[in-house]
């Protein structure tokens, strides 16, 4: 079970309940986490986002090209690097993503094990891309259940 206790802006530990709402310090961004008991490592790790007719799912890998999310993708040698992993995708507009954690996207369809980025537009492989494209880890699916995100830097 997570530890449910964070350290407050005066650095005493304060013991959080289900639902509390916390703040990081981060000091380029005021980003808020809801305390779920059972999945602080994921609350930790994880930022939702609104972006129009985003088109994602959960499992897709994602490429921030400096204006927008669009589908990571390894076709060519500077291709379109993964950022990060959807995580869930409630509605058009509205995805759940993180680049690194432990995170359950349950029946989320990934092959078990070590993953790379494909030159499928979103999609991981437990191949690389084969020469001519970047080649990039991903992520460790551990289970049919649970993905490990492990994104490493693209190689050519």
């Amino acid at each position: 079970m997570a530890d449910k206790r964070i350290r407050d802006a005066t650095n005493e530990l304060t013991q959080l309940e289900s639902g509390d709402l916390f703040e990081t310090d981060r000091p380029t961004e005021d980003i808020f986490y809801k305390f779920e008991a059972d999945n602080l490592r994921e609350q930790m790790h994880a930022r939702d986002l609104t972006q129009a007719s985003h088109g994602f799912a959960a499992g897709d890998a994602v490429h921030h090209n400096g204006t927008s999310w669009e589908k990571a993708d390894a076709t060519g040698l500077t291709g379109k690097p993964c950022h990060a992993v959807v995580l869930d995708a409630p509605d058009a507009n509205t995805f759940y993503m993180a680049a690194t954690g432990l995170h359950t996207i349950t029946a989320h369809g990934i092959s078990v094990g070590q993953n790379y980025l494909s030159t499928t537009p979103g999609a991981v492989s437990t191949s690389q891309a084969g020469p001519g494209n970047i080649r990039q880890r991903v992520l460790v699916a551990l289970d049919a259940n649970t993905l490990l995100l492990t994104i490493g830097d693209p190689l050519p």
